[in-house]
């Protein structure tokens, strides 16, 4: 009798530990599955932020220029009004002149006339010295009044450009905030996987020791990892499941491997830091003499498109339009992931497009 409750005892623990055990692997997966999810949008906020950043530093190079512009029209509008101002100045002379010797000066171009025809010659021409003073007073006036309206579009076009950064600025500041805040998400969401994993692990451990005691067989159930559950979140996964094609680029991907575990640094270009488009840039630049753009939209239209199963080690591969890595072949590529991450070799969890570089 001890000996039927005794077994007893033992199958409904062995049976408690495999469904305890069944039950959390969908956990863990869970857990997986959101974390590439929020990867994913860390790596897109990555590539918003550092195309924010280029057009904040294009409004800072307007704005400096516009300063610069805004300096000159000054210096030309105080030219103007000094030139304006002698000719103002030669013309009262002129004038006072006139009036000073009024008389005597009308005399004298009346009696030194030599005639009807030269008395009208003598005054016309005083008419026509008059008459030019004015007139080139009169087109400096509109010449200073043309570099004050160009100076207030000016202005109101640098106020566009400072409003617009604070804008950009404002939408900086809250994306880094999203981005902190989905950080630190993925990092909870790899603490319960962990926990997960370390809790199915020891129930592994207590079912194997009950069945080796029993001398019966375990039953084990695995949690997810990159390689195997990569393909739930890819469109295609063909490619992996064939040879490899002979390399485009096989230099690329040799040449690339030597950077693995240099940190993700946003804006990166360098082996001190690469984010991912700057990577791939520095890697084509150096080990195959090709300038590629600088940002994912430019680097996925630089050459010819090829699906999933056609890439080759050496292709461009894009998770999505904001995310791109080298692929190597076997499903994996060699990529810079996002912050916090280093440049490392992982599945092609997903496919947006891939890009051959001739």
């Amino acid at each position: 009798m001890n000996k039927k409750v005794l077994s007893a005892v033992i199958a409904l623990a062995l049976a408690a530990s495999v469904n305890a055990k069944v039950m959390a692997a969908p956990s863990s997966r869970q857990a997986y599955d959101k974390t590439l999810e929020l990867e994913e949008k860390i790596q897109i906020m990555d590539n918003n932020i550092q195309n924010l950043m280029y057009k904040i530093e294009d409004n800072n190079k307007d704005i400096e220029k516009n300063k610069e512009e805004i300096a000159k029209l000054g210096k030309d509008i105080e030219k103007a009004q000094k030139q304006i101002e002698s000719r103002e100045d030669l013309f009262n002379k002129r004038v006072r002149a006139m009036y000073i010797n009024g008389f005597e000066s009308y005399a004298d171009i009346i009696l030194e006339s030599k005639g009807l025809s030269d008395l009208i010659t003598r005054v016309d021409t005083v008419k026509k010295v008059m008459g030019f003073d004015q007139g080139v007073i009169k087109e400096l006036k509109i010449k200073k009044e043309e570099i004050k309206n160009k100076k207030v579009a000016l202005d109101k076009k640098s106020s566009e450009i400072v409003q617009l950064k604070a804008e950009n600025e404002k939408k900086l500041a809250s994306m880094q905030s999203e981005k902190s805040k989905t950080e630190l998400a993925v990092k909870n969401l790899k603490d319960q996987r962990r926990k997960a994993e370390a809790e199915a692990a020891q129930r592994q451990a207590t079912q194997s020791s009950v069945s080796q005691s029993r001398g019966g067989s375990s039953v084990s159930v695995e949690a997810p990892s990159s390689s195997n559950s990569s393909s739930s979140n890819s469109s295609s996964n063909s490619s992996s499941n064939k040879p490899a094609p002979p390399a485009v680029h096989g230099d690329v991907v040799g040449y690339a491997m030597q950077f693995k575990g240099v940190p993700y640094v946003w804006g990166g270009t360098s082996p001190s830091g690469f984010d991912c488009s700057g990577f791939v840039q520095y890697v084509y630049r150096n080990a195959a003499g090709i300038e590629l753009p600088r940002d994912t939209y430019g680097q996925i239209g630089a050459g010819h498109r090829v699906s999933q199963d056609q890439l080759q080690p050496g292709d461009l591969v894009f998770p999505h339009t904001g995310h791109v890595g080298i692929y190597i072949g076997g499903g994996q590529m060699i990529h810079a992931p996002q912050t916090g991450d280093v440049v490392k070799v992982s599945p092609v969890w997903k496919f947006y497009a891939g890009v051959r570089i001739k």
